[in-house]
């Protein structure tokens, strides 16, 4: 769990490699409301672009600094 503010989130998944950060959630048709996908990147930069192939559902992406600011 990862708690953003006064909000709290369920991992479903840590992407933390390219094979996983290309994966994403393609493939899956839904999940569970008040979950997420953490992908956490070895520098702190946030991708010029980010996309899923097979993305079945639309996704909100949020980016967290360094020093953990949104």
């Amino acid at each position: 769990m990862i708690q953003l503010g006064n909000k709290k989130f369920n991992l479903i998944e840590v992407a933390d490699e390219p094979t996983s950060w290309a994966r994403g959630l393609s493939g899956k048709t839904s999940i569970p409301s008040g979950t997420g996908m953490l992908f956490s990147y070895h520098a702190p930069y946030p991708p010029q672009s980010f996309w899923m192939r097979g993305m079945l559902f639309s996704i909100d992406i949020i980016f967290i600094g360094p020093d953990n600011t949104v």
